[in-house]
């Protein structure tokens, strides 16, 4: 293993960026944050660079496991300006990344603005990876917004874009919350089972954040 050979860089990609998903699907984030916080140190004093952006990735996505949704915005803000200055944000993914992440905590806190302007962002770069993730979050602004017949198109085209950019969790993940809101089988809750992902409500609010609050209504509403 990585940790045992004392390979702080593998440790830390992998611990940071795929890493806290393992523990999250197992529906276990206090393990996701022990692994966060034993490799943060190794790069408290080494200027920011990539390795400080994947730990934010991290730290905000199992926030949102946790429900923590005003923390992940915090996390956002504060080091949004370091992942720029660090010309990460010139990198296409990472930048469609952040844009989308950004999104989600945005719209799991009732951030409409912010995430209405990153969706534009977002549709602004002719990318397959970053269509998918704009129309993720149109739909949920649109399910916000009450305009409920055309979250399920934006979902369908979503989990379709994801899947052929090769995203294949956020491509599932769109589809479980198509699944959740209409209906038409368990074959998405199935999959979710398939791949050890024990509370798969709990990872849609962190693939797929912006519509719980309003389930809830339309189901007694």
């Amino acid at each position: 293993m990585a940790r045992d050979r004392g390979a702080r860089l593998p440790e830390s990609q992998l611990t940071a960026f795929g890493g806290p998903f393992v523990w999250l699907a197992n529906d276990d984030p206090a393990a996701a944050w022990e692994a966060v916080v034993r490799v943060d140190p190794y790069w408290e004093h080494v200027e920011y660079q990539v390795y400080h952006y994947t730990l934010l990735t991290a730290r905000t996505q199992i926030l949102l496991y946790e429900g923590r949704a005003a923390e992940a915005v915090a996390e956002m803000n504060r080091e949004w300006a370091s992942v720029d200055r660090a010309l990460l944000l010139h990198v296409e993914l990472v930048k469609i990344y952040m844009l989308f992440l950004r999104a989600r905590c945005a719209l799991a806190n009732g951030g409409i603005q912010q995430a209405t302007h990153d969706c534009k962002a977002l549709e602004r770069i002719r990318a397959p990876f970053a269509a998918a993730c704009a129309k993720q979050i149109s739909a949920a602004l649109a399910w916000r917004a009450g305009k409920r017949e055309s979250v399920r198109g934006l979902l369908d085209n979503a989990a379709q874009q994801f899947a052929e950019a090769g995203f294949l969790f956020f491509a599932h993940s769109a589809a479980w919350r198509r699944e959740q809101l209409f209906g038409g089988g368990t074959s998405e809750s199935e999959w979710m089972a398939a791949q050890g992902v024990r509370n798969p409500e709990a990872m849609a609010q962190v693939n797929a954040p912006g519509f719980g609050n309003y389930i809830l209504h339309s189901l007694f509403c």
